[in-house]
């Protein structure tokens, strides 16, 4: 070989050797398995948090496996176009909300209007993620829905041909859905034009079809809990590890996280810095209560049970680059399980309800008169002078 040949060869070599290595990265471990400990991989990166991002679905209370059931019932029918099983999920008083922007409508009929799926033979849905925190008391369950629309028309715009992403909240109780929120994680939907938050349009349902209108039917059995087979390998997720987290979900736990410390703190107006000022919340977990509206009441609402132990057990986030929808698990000093519902947009805590699953001592007692109640006041109050005072928004 000439020196000119041998020069050639060994640059060649160099260029070839680091494609190769990148090709075998990319298709990850061969047949034997992946490398155990040291085997020259770095481990996986480090949790920022503590709490749990794994539910095990042998590990479910009764009634989470019963609420999950009864949600698989719901997807399952809905895609096979069944509109009665899909309504017998529902409660006769059924709170719901087809988008954040909607105010709450009651009954099945109108969450039967603001969703057609079930009656559109060429829509279908999947389920791909499933999280649920559950008790005696009470049941939250937080999925994702692919809303998996018709084929795309000619001339006809909309949705035709697309898949839209859904997180959906619904809440559980006596083997029936008693609420519902459905939020699209991109960038679609009620909320992309409002400058004032959620609840600023009118309740969903108010056009109803001959399909829906006779809802609640008299007499309609709740549908029976469908218990999974053993051995089914399930079709969605149930855990995401936080590695996994997109860019928007790993904020939204930051601000959770934010949250449950200010609160641990009894810190209210660090607490207020993580929520926006147009944040909707419900300050009594009664299902039929209201939802309120501002930063201020919500502050004024909570600051009389500040403080004490309240620890994150659970976090689990769905979102994409518009809105994410997280739902925990935390535990106080008693042992009280609380499962809480939040929606995160930019950084900041845009919905937030708490609702007992299982109670293990008494509800503590509300202090107005507490010392973060005396600090909201004052920050809330207006400014004597004309200056000062708090942002506007509060």
């Amino acid at each position: 070989m000439t020196t000119s040949k041998f020069k050639r060869f060994c640059a060649v070599l160099a260029w070839a050797l680091p494609l190769a290595a990148i090709g075998a990265l990319a298709q990850g471990p061969g047949a034997g398995g992946p490398p155990g400990p040291g085997a020259g991989l770095p481990p996986p990166p480090p949790a920022q948090g503590f709490e749990s991002n794994v539910q095990i679905t042998a590990n479910y209370t009764p009634q989470e496996a019963a609420a999950v059931a009864l949600v698989e019932t719901w997807v399952n029918r809905t895609a096979a176009h069944d509109l009665d099983g899909a309504m017998a999920v529902l409660d006769d008083n059924i709170i719901s909300r087809p988008d954040p922007a909607r105010q709450m409508a009651y009954g099945p009929a109108a969450q039967c209007a603001s969703y057609p799926f079930t009656r559109m033979a060429t829509s279908f849905v999947r389920l791909e993620e499933l999280y649920a925190v559950g008790g005696p008391v009470d049941t939250l369950v937080l999925f994702k829905r692919a809303d998996v629309n018709g084929p795309a028309i000619a001339g006809r715009g909309g949705f035709g041909g697309f898949t839209v992403d859904v997180a959906v909240l619904v809440r559980v109780r006596n083997g029936r859905i008693t609420e519902w929120l459905d939020a699209p994680i991109n960038r679609i939907g009620g909320l992309v034009n409002s400058t004032e938050g959620a609840l600023m349009q009118p309740p969903a349902g108010t056009n109803l079809t001959d399909a829906c209108r006779r809802y609640p039917v008299a007499g309609l059995a709740p549908a029976p809990a469908q218990p999974r087979p053993v051995g089914r390998v399930l079709t969605y997720g149930t855990s995401k590890p936080e590695r996994y987290w997109n860019v928007e979900e790993t904020q939204a736990a930051q601000a959770i996280r934010a949250w449950f410390a200010a609160r641990q703190a009894g810190d209210p107006l660090l607490l207020g810095a993580f929520v926006d000022p147009n944040v909707v919340f419900r300050a009594d977990e009664g299902a039929t209560a209201k939802l309120v509206k501002g930063r201020a009441a919500l502050l004024r609402a909570v600051c009389g049970t500040f403080g004490g132990q309240q620890r994150l057990t659970e976090l689990y986030p769905i979102g994409s680059d518009f809105d994410t929808l997280v739902l925990t698990e935390s535990v106080n000093s008693q042992g009280t399980r609380t499962a809480s519902f939040f929606r995160v947009q930019k950084n900041l805590i845009t919905e937030w309800q708490d609702v007992v699953v299982e109670a293990a001592g008494p509800a503590p007692a509300t202090n107005s008169n507490a010392a973060a109640c005396q600090s909201v006041n004052t920050a809330l109050a207006p400014p004597a002078g004309g200056r000062g005072g708090p942002p506007p928004g509060n």
